[in-house]
């Protein structure tokens, strides 16, 4: 052991004297790191999705009345593309707040305006520097409202839009050129009371585009495929929900849809009551990839508890397929956040009523999820900060959440996975802001590397007392080599990957 400590520590000078990798991520919980500035807290109005190198785009509307809508790049490392992100697009809305359409491809970023006038008001597209890849965005010579946007395996960008009664797609290429001779037309011939509600890439080429339409007080909802080419992969549009008295969508919450990595997506939506006391259960279906529906109309029930079960948040294993389910659980003062993984075929699998997470403030609470390295991420935010907890693939929450802020109210509040981490951002009185957690529920930037053993994203003379230490006592984290055994080739990886530096 003299020997090996000596290997070790004659690196000590070389890690005092190496420059310093410090992340621009705060690692104290009372300082968020400010994205942009907008006006006030209204509403939600922020937009997050990450890119293929771990960093964060941000887009977001900066005024209740009149304004624009601005984007923000914040680097692995917290580097911020500028000091208040950058204007792409005029919001000429008063009183309308929606969050950004936004989909991160590659390194960079295609974002408009929720519900916009493609006519009027080009889709953008810029890279990881901010700069514009599409010079003149995309537009369209008719009027059509933009819907969503998909991500190609190729790069390009798949932009759905909805005429009077019929649905388009569009394929991109990522200067800005049409990859389809003509606009692919999706449907034609239907209600012009419509909304498209989700465009789920799928991983063998083309998407299934999902849009609701409103009866009185509930919705009914549709799903139909495009292949790879912009032709349809089926006959007809496939009706996932039935109509009143049966299972029809609430008014009251958004139905999401996640891809069931199979060629079909699973959809959640709460069965739609008026009664303000009448149960509202959360309800799952699937279409597979041949447009046939996994389940009877009435769909599966994601837990038989009976609250009202609005507000869900949809995530997949892509390991074992199963989704990944958040929801709002109550109303008024007896609010939770309550999740549940659904496996493919319906099963419940964290119980009948799903797991408790935590109570929900009625008025100011807001939570959003993310599924990374098999644990379920649930962040909350609430009139003091924000805090995560942290779920198990059984389900078992660790006893006490982490504090993401407690620098004051947050609203709104949105999370993505971020390389070996996690990224929250949130809604302040005049502000966005935003901050990084990794896996052990630190806050800051990415580990520097593997010997970055403090992950503080550095490497330094602590770095070299937890190896030392753990290699002392067999601890896991000294076996560099993987094979088992503490002997020199730990050593020498350690030392290796110390001596690299920081990227």
């Amino acid at each position: 052991m003299n020997t090996l400590h000596r290997m070790v520590g004659s690196l000590l000078f070389f890690g005092f004297c190496a420059g310093s990798a410090l992340a621009d991520w705060p690692t104290d919980p009372a300082a968020g790191l400010v994205v942009g500035a907008m006006e006030n807290a209204f509403g939600p109005r922020q937009s997050i999705a990450a890119g293929d190198d771990g960093g964060v785009w941000v887009a977001w509307q900066d005024s209740l009345c009149i304004g624009s809508v601005r984007l923000q790049r914040i680097g692995v490392d917290g580097s911020l593309l500028s000091a208040d992100g950058i204007d792409v697009q005029e919001d000429p809305t008063c009183a309308f707040h929606l969050p950004p359409v936004l989909e991160a491809i590659g390194d960079g970023a295609v974002v408009s305006r929720a519900l916009s006038g493609m006519n009027l008001y080009p889709v953008e597209r810029v890279g990881a520097d901010g700069g514009a890849l599409w010079p003149a965005g995309f537009s369209t010579d008719t009027v059509r409202t933009l819907g969503g946007v998909a991500e190609f395996s190729n790069g390009d960008a798949l932009i759905v839009s909805n005429g009077f009664g019929s649905i388009h797609a569009d394929r991109i290429d990522e200067v800005g050129n049409p990859v389809w001779a003509q606009q692919a037309l999706v449907i034609d011939g239907i209600s012009a009371n419509l909304r498209i509600i989700d465009v789920v890439p799928m991983s063998d080429g083309g998407a299934v585009v999902l849009w609701d339409s409103h009866l009185s007080y509930t919705k009914l909802i549709y799903a139909m495929r495009i292949q790879n080419d912009g032709s349809p992969a089926w006959t007809e549009p496939v009706q996932m929900v039935a109509p009143p008295p049966g299972t029809a969508s609430s008014r009251h919450s958004d139905p999401v849809a996640v891809s069931d990595g199979q060629g079909g997506v699973v959809l959640l939506f709460t069965h739609g009551f008026e009664a303000g006391t009448t149960p509202a259960p959360l309800l799952m279906q699937r279409v597979n990839a041949d447009g046939s529906l996994a389940f009877p109309i009435e769909g599966v029930r994601v837990s038989l508890g009976s609250a009202r079960q609005f507000d869900v948040i949809a995530k997949t294993d892509q390991t074992s397929g199963d989704v990944l389910v958040v929801w709002r659980d109550g109303q008024q003062a007896n609010t939770a956040v309550r999740a549940q993984r659904m496996s493919l075929l319906g099963d419940r699998l964290w119980g009948d009523e799903g797991v408790e997470v935590a109570w929900l403030d009625p008025l100011r609470g807001s939570f959003d999820s993310v599924w990374k390295k098999d644990k379920l991420s649930v962040a909350i935010g609430e009139p003091g900060g924000v805090v995560m907890y942290e779920l198990d693939g059984d389900g078992q929450i660790d006893a006490e959440p982490w504090a993401v802020y407690t620098g004051g109210a947050a609203g709104n509040v949105r999370t993505v996975g971020s390389g070996d981490g996690v990224v929250v951002s949130w809604q302040d009185d005049g502000f966005i802001a935003a901050q990084r957690l990794r896996v052990d529920g630190t806050l800051g930037g990415e580990s520097c590397n593997a010997a970055d053993l403090t992950q503080d994203g550095e490497l330094d003379f602590f770095d070299v007392s937890a190896f030392l230490t753990a290699f002392a006592v067999n601890d896991p984290v000294a076996d560099f080599t993987g094979e088992g055994d503490f002997d020199f080739f730990d050593v020498s990886a350690f030392l290796t990957a110390f001596a690299a530096g920081c990227p």
